[in-house]
């Protein structure tokens, strides 16, 4: 018997998808600049870039939380255009 598989990153029971407001340059880059996690809109204030599988980067973000610094890893896929973070990131 065959077996159907769904290789979707949005079917993934690890990761979250999550908004996020970003630039893209005419050259291909892609920065983050927001992200929203549950109900509130947290500030990119820096980032670096590992890149990893063929559809995919992630980004070392540190964001603004109130007076405080906090890391986040961010997800961008490429394939489908989302961005995600690990599940338990709030």
């Amino acid at each position: 018997m065959a077996t159907i598989t769904n290789n979707s990153v949005k079917d993934m029971w690890n990761i979250e998808i999550v908004p996020v407001i970003a630039s893209f340059d005419s050259t291909g880059h892609v920065r983050p600049l927001y992200v929203r996690l549950g109900e509130e809109s947290l500030k990119v204030v820096s980032s670096w870039i590992e890149y990893g599988f063929v559809n995919s980067c992630t980004y070392h973000c540190d964001l603004l939380v109130g007076d405080a610094i906090r890391p986040l890893e961010l997800t961008y896929y490429f394939t489908e255009k989302v961005w995600a973070v690990p599940k338990n990131t709030r």
